[in-house]
């Protein structure tokens, strides 16, 4: 549960990162909103593995 919430704050800073880097012109505006659109379902796939993998170790 640790494992899992530490990778989503990651995630969530990343993310916010991008987006706040793409705001001040540090990324072009069409690359910071695709990547603001991406990183979401990574994150989601990621944290999903990590679930697993987790599940498994238990058992």
């Amino acid at each position: 549960m640790t494992r899992n919430l530490l990778i989503a704050l990651a995630w969530a800073a990343a993310i916010i990162g991008v987006a706040a880097a793409g705001r001040s012109g540090m990324i072009e505006a069409d690359s910071a909103r695709t990547l603001t659109m991406v990183m979401p379902i990574l994150a989601v796939l990621s944290i999903g593995i990590v679930c697993r993998t987790c599940k498994e170790q238990q058992a």
